[in-house]
């Protein structure tokens, strides 16, 4: 299947969340997101580039509670390409 933006969601509300490096610094926690599919396995979910559609709302380091058809865990965004 294909990815549910309107399964996305952020739980952080904070101005601070989301890191971002400002003079080789890391600033700022993680963001704290979910994303629920049940049509899709959570080794589909937890692809390369199955996140694409908001990877401008990502960052390294950020954490995704992700519950697929299969099973749920928390991921740890590793990479982001746009």
């Amino acid at each position: 299947m294909a990815f549910l933006l309107s399964n996305f969601v952020r739980q952080t509300v904070g101005l601070n969340s989301g890191q971002v490096e400002v003079n080789s610094l890391e600033v700022g926690g993680p963001a704290l997101f979910s994303y629920a599919n049940p049509a899709d396995a959570v080794a589909t979910i937890v692809a390369a580039n199955y996140f694409s559609q908001v990877a401008f709302d990502l960052s390294v380091n950020d954490v995704i509670i992700v519950v697929g058809s299969d099973a749920s865990g928390m991921y740890q965004v590793n990479a982001v390409d746009t």
